[in-house]
């Protein structure tokens, strides 16, 4: 380091060990120049106060002296001498660099997510701070505000000895901006190591420049004096009487040797002794394709990847072999998923596992934290599922009650979609002949999987379970309630299209929806309104459909971006983005069929009862009036959403119906909506649209940038590896 360099000066030899590392694949030169500049801003802005280079012991920054510089004459007057002055004048500008108002270079964007939560422009002026424009003010903006800097010159002039005002201090810091620094005068010794910058209304703003700064490392010159504060125990290169520069620290600096105060640090030594190994992190998650994930597993088990970010479907059944260390971003919801997530480490003889769990602040896992041993020694249940459920088994009688009917011929004819049971024929009335009859085959059938305790309730000897007060029938049916509802819907929008056709206006749009409702698969028609039982089965599962993008990248061929429905609400709504491969995949549009619409309702939530009502959006029908507590409609609780329908299209084949496959493209319909802004796009998806898929884009996810070696800095011979991201 006789060479005396600059910060500057780094990001070549940055550029160049990255390079040996095979840090920068696919990048042209000037994003390599970038990608080494944004480490060495990184350190040199210190984002990381303590844990940075410089904040343990390793490198330190230091201002270059401008040739002309004289010490005000003032300052010597208090009893310090030159080199206090200058140093006096490094903490106040030091304090520009760490609130980074610095000046960065073209290639390298303030802005650029990898310093965040810093990412943004700052700018400094004489008097007057403005948190919109992200401009400091050199001298507190108040009368009852202080800064580091006024905070500092108040705790020197104690210590030596002077007693001014706050008054007096403020008017010293606009005087040094003023006259010693006195940035407008182009003649001033640090007219040059400030960049002028006007905002909007000619307001002119400074930013200090990053190239007048010296490396001080440590590592490689032992004679580097650092300094310690016997308060907050942080490291600085800068000691005027012994006063610590950190804001509204008491302490006092003693010299000291970062190798033996920081002896037992964690990152030090990493920093200083570690031997860079590449480290190659994955994701792995449900969102793979089967192929993917099988590739990505072989890959981790001969050493290819050494690093799996892994979801849950990591938990079982997964063998990979020497597995040596496993980390939980948050403590397991119970014992049980805690067995299956740490035993995924040490399954070979000879191996030792090693399970670290990191509790986030919430009440969970600091509970956890707290006691560990109940998490660790944890009683594991057994799972089980209570047989004599009464809400559970009354939808299994009901669905083999309808099971029955459609094994008879004459039946057969009713069953697939919701116009074949509800409109082509009275499929409710003939299902209600039908169990009038009494069929002996379903009396044993019912026998067999009701449970003894709920026979009489549920009335299976006298068959009161077709029309009692929760029956199938009757005015409160289950089956009824849903006849009458999509029957309701279709008598409506008819309605709605006939009064359009008589004002020659167009009413395409309404025949759409209504080809849609009946076209709806009515097994799933009725397991939605709580006919029959879905079985635990993902029939709400939606689908953010990224086929379209293998033209701008191959990560979409070992995706299936699959979610709940719930969860698919808000991350797969238009402008939602979720990560994946590593690229942020932002949802655009909803697809439907060219010749289906769908179901649009009006909602409203009454504030005085809290009572939800809906009507169909196609009609006439205001939402004024509570249909409850009769009071006015009013306030932001209303909107419009729409109605998931799953198609189902009845071809013949043989003599029979043949439901069309999920999948194909009568399932997944296919018109954009375009012109939708974000909030309104996810109301409309406040609806239960299962098999809708959206159209999404891939890009680049700049989060996923090789920052876990951003403290490289190998010039100096000092080894980090480090996984960041997110």
């Amino acid at each position: 380091m006789e060479n005396r360099w600059r910060v500057q000066d780094l990001v070549r030899p940055l550029k160049q060990a990255a390079e040996r590392l095979g840090l920068f694949p696919g990048m042209s030169d000037q994003e390599r120049e970038a990608e080494a500049w944004k480490w060495a801003l990184h350190e040199f802005l210190a984002l990381d106060r303590r844990n940075s280079l410089e904040g343990l012991g390793c490198l330190g920054f230091s201002l270059v002296r401008p040739r002309h510089w004289q010490p005000p004459t003032p300052l010597l007057a208090w009893g310090l001498e030159e080199n206090e002055v200058w140093t006096f004048f490094e903490v106040l500008l030091d304090t520009i660099r760490l609130n980074a108002a610095i000046l960065f270079p073209e290639i390298v964007s303030p802005s650029d997510e990898f310093f965040a939560p810093r990412n943004r422009e700052y700018f400094i002026r004489g008097h007057g701070s403005d948190a919109t424009s992200h401009v400091l003010s050199w001298s507190p903006s108040g009368a009852a505000v202080s800064n580091t800097r006024l905070d500092f010159l108040q705790r020197l002039l104690e210590r030596l000895g002077h007693e001014m005002s706050r008054d007096q201090c403020v008017g010293i810091l606009n005087r040094i901006w003023s006259s010693s620094l006195n940035l407008k005068d182009r003649t001033s010794c640090w007219h040059e190591y400030f960049s002028e910058y006007a905002l909007r209304g000619g307001h002119v703003v400074y930013r200090m420049k990053p190239q007048y700064w010296e490396l001080r490392p440590s590592a490689l010159d032992s004679s580097i004096q650092w300094y310690h504060c016997s308060t907050c125990h942080r490291l600085t290169l800068r000691n005027v009487r012994g006063v610590c520069p950190t804001y509204r620290c008491p302490g006092t600096l003693r010299p000291t040797d970062p190798d033996q105060f920081l002896e037992d640090n964690h990152y030090r030594r990493l920093y200083t002794k570690l031997k860079p190994i590449e480290l190659i992190a994955r994701e792995h998650t449900a969102q793979l394709t089967s192929h993917a994930a099988a590739e990505l597993q072989t890959e981790f088990i001969e050493g290819a990847v050494n690093v799996l970010s892994c979801s849950t479907t990591f938990e079982l059944g997964v063998d990979v072999g020497q597995l040596e260390t496993v980390f939980m971003r948050n403590v397991p919801p119970s014992a049980a998923n805690y067995v299956q997530r740490a035993g995924r480490a040490g399954r070979r003889t000879g191996t030792a596992a090693f399970a670290l769990t990191f509790a986030q602040r919430r009440p969970h896992d600091l509970a956890h934290f707290s006691e560990p041993d109940r998490m660790i020694h944890g009683q594991i249940h057994p799972p089980y599922f209570e047989l004599a459920n009464e809400k559970i088994v009354r939808r299994h009688v009901y669905a083999t009650a309808l099971a029955a009917f459609w094994k008879q011929d004459q039946n057969k004819g009713t069953f697939g979609n919701v116009a074949a049971f509800f409109f082509d024929q009275d499929g409710p009335k003939l299902v209600e002949e039908f169990l009038t009859r009494r069929p002996e085959s379903l009396r044993r059938s019912l026998e067999r999987i009701v449970p003894e305790p709920l026979r009489d309730r549920l009335g299976l000897e006298d068959w009161s379970w077709i029309s009692d007060g929760d029956g199938m029938f009757g005015d409160n049916g289950v089956l009824t309630r849903a006849a009458r509802l999509v029957r309701g819907d279709v008598a409506k929008l008819e309605q709605a299209r006939q009064e359009l056709i008589q004002e020659n206006k167009p009413s395409d749009h309404i025949l759409r929806v209504i080809r849609t409702i009946k076209d709806t698969y009515l097994i799933s028609y009725l397991s939605s309104h709580n006919v029959i039982p879905k079985y635990g089965f993902p029939v709400d599962v939606v689908s953010l459909d990224v086929s379209h993008a293998l033209r701008h990248t191959d990560e979409a061929k070992n995706l299936e971006l699959d979610r709940d429905l719930r969860i698919a609400l808000s991350e797969y709504a238009p402008d939602g983005q979720v990560v994946a491969a590593g690229k942020v995949w932002t949802s655009r549009y909803i697809k439907r069929l060219p010749d289906r619409g769908w179901r649009r309702y009006r909602y409203a939530v009454c504030r005085h009862c809290e009572c939800y009502q809906r009507v169909l959006a196609e009609t006439d029908e205001r939402l004024e009036q509570c249909r409850v507590c009769e009071q006015p409609l009013e306030g932001r609780m209303r909107g419009e959403f729409i109605i998931r329908i799953r198609v189902h299209d009845r071809r013949q084949t043989a003599g029979k119906a043949r439901r069309v496959p999920a999948g194909s493209n009568m399932d997944h319909p296919h018109v954009f909506l375009r012109g939708v802004r974000g909030a309104e796009a996810r109301r409309a998806h406040a609806g239960r649209q299962n098999d809708h898929r959206r159209r999404s884009d891939g890009r680049p996810d700049g989060r996923h940038q090789p920052r876990w070696f951003a403290r490289l800095l190998s010039v100096f011979q000092l080894r980090l590896c480090r996984v960041g991201g997110r």
